[in-house]
């Protein structure tokens, strides 16, 4: 479809004065701006991801094993991605390895983008499509950043791992359907 036939018309003088009415920017006052808002995608990663995903994460070049964790996840369609339409904005390892349940085995947000709602973007579009009823996520001690995420986003304490050093975060996203008893099996009728 081209553009022009995506202009808005003025509707017929003989419509309602109740019904909304379009117009073209020109009719539009002055005045009058549009709100611009950044708009994120999560989708899964690809390997031709897998640079850029090295570049936002500082950690990747200090931390042994890292880029290989991140290209077996991709390719084992685990790892996700936050794209904006030029670049990637954070990614994430999710699976179902904890306990048969959901997992968080990474989040990373390129630091240009942190405290912008990215990381809690990224959780929301997981969550959305999670087909257990808990997540979980692992978390450093000292990493507090990574902490005030899954609070913010509704994780709760569960365990502490002092030897390791790691707190682990979960969240229950649905309850479970209760199994029906035989004497549950009868057709309920709504009046």
């Amino acid at each position: 479809m081209k553009t022009d036939d995506l202009q808005r018309k003025l509707p017929p003088e003989s419509e309602s004065a109740d019904e909304p009415k379009f117009a073209d920017d020109d009719d539009l006052p002055e005045d009058y701006e549009l709100e611009e808002f950044e708009c994120y995608m999560t989708e899964p990663a690809t390997l031709a991801d897998l640079e850029e995903i090295c570049e936002i994460d500082e950690l990747m070049a200090v931390t042994p094993g890292r880029r290989e964790m991140v290209e077996r996840a991709i390719r084992s369609d685990t790892c996700k991605i936050v794209s904006d339409s030029k670049q990637v904005l954070a990614y994430m390892i999710f699976d179902y390895s904890h306990q048969k349940q959901g997992c968080v085995r990474l989040v990373h947000v390129a630091e240009s983008y942190r405290r912008q709602g990215v990381g809690l973007d990224i959780l929301e579009g997981m969550e959305s499509t999670c087909g257990k009823p808990r997540i979980y996520a692992s978390v450093h001690k000292t990493n507090l950043v990574a902490q005030r995420l899954f609070q913010r986003a509704g994780y709760r304490k569960t365990k502490e791992w002092d030897g390791e050093g790691m707190i682990v975060y979960m969240k229950k996203i649905w309850e479970p359907m209760p199994e029906l008893d035989e004497d549950d099996s009868e057709p309920v009728t709504i009046q």
